[in-house]
Order: structure tokens, then sequence, then C-alpha cells
């Protein structure tokens, strides 16, 4: 922890406990925890930041990943080891050097790894640097099942928990028990253009893999977030607002009371609930931390942990700024159990170098391409509360 993100926490540590000394005193003054829970709001704020900054900046001086094997023991662990240092070395040749200097050497070994979309296929080892970035910048996929495959065809899965029924001593088992659903996964293209100087190129002190990382796991996760989120299921990944089902629908359009977070929360079967996380955006956070119950105790509770999520009547709040603000038939908030939504990673992550297209700007660019979907596979798993 930086010594920034240290006085920080001190600070809203001071700020906790002086919420507590008004909250239990024996007058409660409400325009003095109001004004202590704003400058919370703010330190959250704060700490967010100074947090995801870090991580940039840990990411931009981190060293190229070793390769999976580092001591290969057999004559096909090193050849294996061999031959994924040629291709990460010929990578890196192909996003430095234009695609008519580059060596036949070079282009043969890149060959190997052509992909359908007329772009190389990232290393191995890059392709799990980007994946485990991505689980640390989107909040549904560090709490999805997530799954990664080489093939682009889709993948049927088990969807409805089978129905069992007793059976008499040799009795005879009933073809209807158990019954199966199956929903598939596709796998849909997300792709954009990245451009950068030539100076930045030629640097050879630049770490360029890792430059390109960053910036492609910040243009996935935004987007990515969003279909995870909202996506409506044509055309594109399904969101686990509407592979959920509803679990409450609140009395006014704009507002939300504690009865009905609570009817929301006990609308998820408590097989479900155990493992259950809210998430809503930070509009709507705000709204709740409002929020008493009938002894005037606030059940939002904030945490006292750096980058630790706060917590609503003992289950954890996720802030994912995709999800809807609190307004007029939206689904401003979700209660569930996210293994039972599946993530799809598809057949690498696809880079080819455009040379020409922006030439007379002085820059290059790189065309990006990934293919992924989602799905809930158990929609009663996940409940969402929307306004009336």
């Amino acid at each position: 922890m930086n010594e920034k993100l240290r006085k920080l926490q001190e600070r809203k540590l001071t700020l906790v406990n002086k919420m507590r000394e008004v909250n239990d005193a024996a007058t409660f003054d409400e325009a003095a925890y109001q004004r202590m829970s704003d400058d919370m709001a703010s330190i959250e704020k704060e700490i967010e930041r100074e947090t995801r900054l870090s991580q940039y900046e840990d990411a931009m001086n981190e060293v190229r990943d070793e390769p999976i094997i580092s001591n290969p023991s057999t004559n096909a662990e090193r050849a294996n080891v061999e031959k994924e240092k040629r291709y990460q070395d010929a990578f890196e040749t192909m996003l430095r050097m234009p695609m008519n200097a580059l060596s036949q050497e070079v282009r043969t070994v890149l060959n190997t790894g052509t992909g359908s979309e007329g772009g190389y296929v990232v290393p191995q080892t890059y392709l799990t640097t980007v994946i485990n970035k991505l689980l640390n910048m989107s909040v549904v996929r560090g709490i999805s099942n997530v799954i990664r495959t080489s093939s682009t065809t889709n993948i049927p899965l088990g969807a409805n928990r089978p129905s069992f029924a007793l059976i008499a001593e040799n009795g005879t088992y009933g073809t209807t028990n158990p019954t199966f659903a199956q929903k598939v996964l596709n796998a849909y293209k997300l792709g954009g253009i990245i451009q950068a100087s030539d100076e930045l190129i030629q640097d050879s002190f630049i770490d360029l893999q890792s430059y390109l990382t960053n910036l492609i796991v910040e243009g996935i996760a935004d987007q990515e977030e969003d279909y995870f989120t909202n996506g409506t299921g044509s055309s594109q990944p399904t969101g686990f607002l509407v592979g959920g089902e509803l679990g409450k629908t609140t009395a006014g359009a704009s507002a939300v009371t504690l009865d009905e977070i609570l009817d929301l929360k006990y609308s998820l079967k408590a097989p479900y609930r155990s493992g259950a996380v809210f998430m809503m955006n930070s509009k709507t956070e705000l709204a709740i931390r409002k929020l008493k119950d009938t002894t005037g105790q606030y059940l939002w509770q904030p945490s006292l942990q750096v980058g630790a999520p706060n917590v609503f009547d003992g289950k954890t709040i996720l802030i994912n700024e995709k999800m809807p603000d609190i307004g007029t038939t939206n689904k401003f908030m979700a209660f569930g159990d996210f293994k039972y939504f599946t993530i799809a990673d598809r057949a690498g992550l696809e880079i080819k170098r455009l040379d020409e297209l922006y030439a007379g700007n002085g820059q290059v660019g790189w065309r990006v391409a990934k293919r992924f979907d989602s799905k809930v596979i158990q929609s009663e798993a996940i409940k969402y509360m929307a306004n009336a």
C-alpha cells in the first residue's frame, strides 16, 4: 500500500468512528451524520482512483511474463517452451516493425498463429496477462464463472436444475425425471483500433507489449462490463439484468425503501443467498446509505479495509457503474449468486498491425479482435429490482 492510500484509509477509519459516535448518541444529529456520510463517499472515490492508478503504474513497470513452464524437464516441454519463446519474440518484432520489413523467418513463425480475422493470435503468456488484468478491472468477471476455449463454435450448457423424485424399492425411474434444458454460448466479436506514434514504437525503453496490454484491457473491460450487465442477447451477449429474474418492483418510480431491498434479498432462494452479493452503481449506493431500520440503525456498513467492498444487511455491495440509475422502470439493483453467470472467452485474442492507414499522421495502428459471450445459466440465481 502506498503512502497516499494509507493516509486515505486512516481518514476513513477516523470518520467511521465519528459516524458510530453520532449514530449511537442519545440524540441523533441527522445533519452531522449526513455531512460525514458525504465525506465518506468523497474519501472512497479518492481511494478508488488512487487504487486504480497504482494498478496502472504497476502494470507499466512490470517485466514481461515468464514462460508457463519455467523449468522444463522433458524434451517435449523444452520444445514447447522454445516454440513459445520464438513466437513471442516474432510477435514483439511484428508490433514494432512494418509488415514489409519483417524477415522471412519472422513471417514463418508468425504464420503458425494466424487468426480468423487475418491478424496474429497473441502468445499464450500475453493472453493470460490480458485475461488476468480483465479479472481485476471487471466487477462482473471477478465473481462469475469464466471459461476459456480455443473453439469459436457454439457451446451448449445445461441450464435448469434437474428435477428428482422418490422412487420405490425396485421401482421404475420416471422418464421425465430428471429434466434438463440447454443454453448456448455463442462467439460475438468485440474489437477496435489502437494508434501510437512512430516515436513511441521505436523507443526500445518502452515495453510495447505492456503498453498495448493496458490499452486493450481498458477498451475491452469497459465494453464487456456493459454487455455483461445490460446485453440484450440479440446479436450480442446476454447480460444478467436480462437473463435474471424480477425479484421486486418498487412502489415509487424514482425511489427505493429499506423494505423493498429486503424483499429483493429474500426473493432469492436460500441455496443461492449464501453466495449472493448486491450489485448497483455509485448513485444507488449513495441512496441506500441513508436508509435506516426501525431502530434508527443504518444497515449500510462501510468497509475498513482498502479495496474491500461495503456491506448492506450483511451482504457485500459491488459497484458496477454500468448498472442503470434509480428511475422509472429501470433495473437499478441486482442480488444474486454470480457463479451461475457464465462468461466464455473464445479462440484467443488477435492483433493485426496497420502500417498504411495512419502513416500520414506518423502513427501506426493495431486492430484488436476478441470473441466472447455471456449468459445466466440459472435465471432464478440472480434477481433484480426495478422501479415502477
